[in-house]
């Protein structure tokens, strides 16, 4: 990090200081920041931390500050140090290095672009760099920061939003149903002089209540389920250590909850509130189930809540169908049984030529003398890693054709323990990858690509222009299976290299469960080095995993929020039956007295719990097809109107509606019309 760095993002140490001006040059002294989780981890949040010294890399840097909980940046970030001298005296075509800036008040983005782009085009005429053309890109750190996931929270708050919606409608139904069995009491209250505001007021403040405490029992719950659900999301997920439930979450919890209780409250509180004590003794002489506003509004509440409910359901069908698709595309390679391991040999020991090789060759040997242990490999990065790719000459035999290619650094036994199946020709020899000769292995889109009816083998491939002098030209001596870089994506054009030994992940094939192997690879590696640290020690399939983490959260989280909302909406059709049940009573037992057969009464109940699946599953259709295009981004090989998801989910709140409806119709059918007829 540079020495203005922090005071550009605008964050003070927590202890200490950051870097010193003097600090950031050639020959300064080294010294490092801490992160809090560091400190907290590593030096049991001692606070004279200040002035101790920590190794990294063989070098011993001075700790002159931590930084407050919840700063991370990059993200991920633990400790932060002046930039070593290997790194300041890269050449110019080395890019890595990030950048932070604060701009200046009253300066835009748009604005800071053009001077950038100005500044850029400059030092291209100064420091000019063969076949290089260097651009510069401005965006706002949020931008950087949640850029990626903006769409994901986005997908995520919508789902909530509808859930809230179906909520609020199935507990403003519920509650329409108790004003209405409370209308009599209601009217005699406004009969003895109770003014229609004071009864509203009552009415919203009993839904206040009732909002209030279901959202302190949520906020209970959240409390109790955070750490899980962070377990759940991706790795990676910006800001993910900062999340909790502090007081702004407590104080939006409860106001949302209020809002809630107030808007639920207002509907059934001012149809309660215009009741007229005549209407309702008419109303309960003749056994009905009260006004048809009531009922229209109930109706309608319903209707809405199967619509949503059909809405959410469909979206969390097509990422559960995508996330499926997506889960059982060939990789390429075979994951079974591979531990793959990642090494950092950097350093002053590993500096002197061919010690790095040594050192891999010698852990290399241990590795394989382990029990269970069937073979070990090289790569450079390895599979779902971040290949490089380089502008290259293809020979096609009929002209050159200049091309950018993905390219990888390999043992010779890569492709056998991976499972990459060799398609033609022969992979590399020990020899080759010692003497680094001039051969390399395609894959097979490669060969598709360039050399469709000659073939790959003996083909010429160079890294550069073909008037570049200084790259030899490469021949193809093998032909393997397409693997893919991610899931989602195609397999790129690549070259296979001889194993190079930089910066390479160690693959180890194992024959019974990988990870009992973890203690004695540890082992391996300390007999090698006792100082060397172990990057990553994980199983290859976990890799994969987590590239298709996010799908998997999405889906699961949509397909939660889809199944509570169709448990809403049975059980919001279930109390609308059942209390219409209840208030017909004496008219059902009236029509059985004369003669209306026990099934015309069930179908006449089960019917209109069908009408409003009807009306709800129409509305949600139209619905759909309107907002379902916002999912796009995040599907693959499903399409938005995918006509078995649709019909899946309709069958499924049909079974849902079925299910509600049976319990009252059964209840119709047992009424004693006798009984009925002595209550009338």
């Amino acid at each position: 990090a540079k020495a203005g760095g922090f005071g550009a993002l605008g964050v003070d140490p927590l202890l200490g200081r950051t870097f010193l001006p003097s600090e950031d040059r050639v020959g300064g002294p080294l010294v490092a920041v801490l992160s809090h989780g560091l400190w907290l981890q590593r030096f049991g949040g001692q606070r004279d931390v200040i002035g101790q010294t920590v190794v990294l890399n063989d070098a011993s840097f001075t700790i002159v500050g931590v930084m407050p909980p919840g700063f991370a940046f990059p993200e991920e970030a633990r400790i932060w140090t002046t930039l070593p001298h290997t790194d300041r005296q890269r050449g110019r075509n080395n890019q890595f290095a990030r950048t932070v800036a604060r701009l200046k008040p009253g300066v835009s983005l748009e604005s800071a672009q053009r001077e950038m782009e100005i500044l850029q085009a400059r030092l291209n005429e100064i420091h000019p760099i063969p076949g290089r053309n260097y651009g510069v890109n401005v965006v706002s750190l949020h931008e950087e920061t949640v850029g990626d996931v903006r769409s994901a929270l986005t997908l995520l708050l919508g789902a909530v939003s509808i859930f809230l919606l179906i909520a609020c409608a199935n507990i403003a139904s519920l509650l329409l149903l108790r004003a209405t069995e409370r209308r009599k009491e209601l009217a005699v209250k406004l009969s003895l002089g109770a003014g229609k505001g004071r009864l509203l007021g009552e009415l919203l403040t009993e839904g206040v209540v009732l909002a209030v405490l279901g959202g302190a029992l949520g906020l209970i719950l959240a409390v109790t389920a955070l750490k899980p659900f962070l377990g759940l999301l991706p790795e990676g997920t910006p800001r993910l250590g900062t999340v909790t439930v502090d007081l702004s979450v407590l104080a939006f919890s409860l106001a949302l909850s209020a809002v809630t209780g107030i808007l639920v409250s207002l509907i059934p509180g001012l149809l309660a509130s215009n009741t007229e004590l005549t209407a309702v003794l008419k109303d309960f002489g003749r056994g009905a189930a009260g006004g048809r506003r009531r009922n229209r509004t109930q109706f309608t509440l319903l209707v809405s809540e199967i619509a949503l409910t059909f809405v959410l359901l469909v979206g969390a069908g097509l990422l559960t169908r995508s996330f499926d698709r997506l889960t059982s595309v060939d990789p390429g390679f075979t994951a079974d049984g591979v531990v793959a391991m990642r090494v950092d040999m950097r350093g002053d020991r590993y500096g002197a030529p061919g010690s790095v090789h040594q050192a891999f060759d010698e852990l290399t040997m241990k590795l394989e003398a382990i029990p269970g242990v069937g073979g070990v490999a090289l790569a450079s990065p390895g599979p779902f890693r971040n290949w490089w790719s380089s502008g290259s000459t293809v020979d096609t035999g009929e002209g050159f054709v200049e091309t950018n290619l993905q390219g990888e650094q390999v043992s010779p036994n890569y492709f056998e323990i991976l499972g990459i199946p060799l398609l033609s020709g022969r992979t590399f020899s020990p020899e080759e990858v010692r003497d680094q000769s001039p051969v390399v292995v395609v894959n097979e889109r490669m060969e598709r690509t360039f050399w469709p009816e000659t073939g790959a083998l003996g083909q010429r491939v160079k890294l550069g222009r073909a008037d570049n002098d200084s790259s030899p030209w490469l021949t193809v001596v093998g032909v393997v299976g397409d693997v893919r870089r991610r899931l989602d994506g195609e397999p790129y054009t690549t070259l296979f290299h001889p194993l190079g030994y930089r910066d390479p992940a160690v693959f180890i094939k194992t024959a019974g469960d990988p990870t009992l192997i973890f203690p004695a690879t540890r082992e391996a590696v300390r007999t090698v080095d006792s100082q060397l640290p172990i990057s990553s020690l994980e199983l290859l399939e976990t890799e994969i995993n987590r590239t298709v983490a996010g799908p998997r959260v999405r889906a699961m989280l949509l397909g939660a929020f889809a199944l509570f909302a169709a448990f809403l909406a049975a059980l919001g059709i279930f109390g609308l039956l059942a209390h219409a049940v209840t208030q017909r009573t004496n008219e059902i037992g009236i029509r059985m007295a004369l003669g209306a057969e026990r099934g015309a009464v069930m179908r006449d109940v089960v019917k209109r719990g069908l009408v409003i699946l009807a009306l709800g599953l129409t509305l949600g259709l139209g619905i759909v097809l309107v907002t379902v295009r916002s999912l796009e981004p995040f599907l693959f090989q499903v399409g938005t109107s995918d006509p078995g998801t649709m019909t899946g989910v309709a069958l499924l709140l049909s079974a849902c509606t079925l299910a509600a409806s049976i319990v009252p119709a059964r209840n119709a059918m047992r009424v004693d019309p006798v009984e009925a007829l002595r209550r009338e």
